[in-house]
């Protein structure tokens, strides 16, 4: 007898679902306030929710699962989700994921009547959090750092606890930042080649996030 699919995997694919309308879809490009969403932030199109609840309706009517697309499922969604967007817990703050935990159990709801712009939200105040943090790698650059001062970067932030506030986050980068420039300084580069470098790495993911707004607009 075949073991049916773990309800991990339905998580994933409504994960994956929101995360492709928001980089692949048809939103369309706000230039006022509209409920959740600030001004200028993308939003779902009459495709997008339709879209949404054509995923909920497929995988509740698999034959071969008894799995439903309740609180609990809502509940991981929204974890899979947050991982999806900030796995290494370096953009959002502690108080970000509280303002985003209010809609835990909705995401359930959301894909069944294709109200999905909570997660257009979150992911606009992602692209907030991004910019913020960019910004201050970029000024953290216009001085070399010190060097002599021993202290450790953690790379794998999993499960790391989120910042409390930007002053955390500002320290996070600046070692960061620091990280960095010691592994091109190891390869052989000056602390100004080494700026130079990280300066045009850290403006592609600016560049990146841009991009993501103008590819909507083709379909004002």
């Amino acid at each position: 007898m075949t073991p049916s699919p773990r309800p991990n995997a339905w998580v994933v694919a409504v994960s994956a679902c929101l995360i492709g309308l928001l980089t692949l879809g048809s939103s369309s490009f706000l230039t006022a306030n509209t409920s959740l969403l600030p001004a200028g932030a993308m939003a779902p199109s009459a495709r997008d929710r339709m879209i949404a609840r054509q995923v909920g309706a497929l995988l509740e009517d698999a034959h071969y699962s008894q799995q439903q697309i309740d609180d609990a499922m809502s509940s991981r969604v929204l974890d899979k989700f947050l991982d999806a967007l900030d796995g290494q817990r370096s953009y959002f703050l502690a108080s970000d994921i509280t303002e985003f935990d209010t809609y835990r159990l909705r995401f359930d709801d959301m894909i069944r009547t294709g109200d999905i712009e909570p997660a257009y939200w979150m992911f606009a105040r992602y692209q907030e959090r991004t910019r913020q943090r960019i910004e201050y790698a970029l000024e953290l650059l216009d001085q070399e750092p010190d060097f002599s001062i021993q202290e450790s970067f953690d790379f794998d932030r999993d499960n790391a606890p989120w910042s409390t506030d930007r002053a955390e986050l500002d320290e996070l980068w600046r070692k960061r930042v620091k990280n960095d420039s010691i592994s091109l300084l190891l390869a052989g580069k000056t602390w100004d080649e080494a700026a130079e470098v990280l300066r045009s790495r850290y403006e592609r993911v600016l560049t990146r996030g841009e991009q993501i707004k103008r590819r909507f607009l083709r379909f004002i």
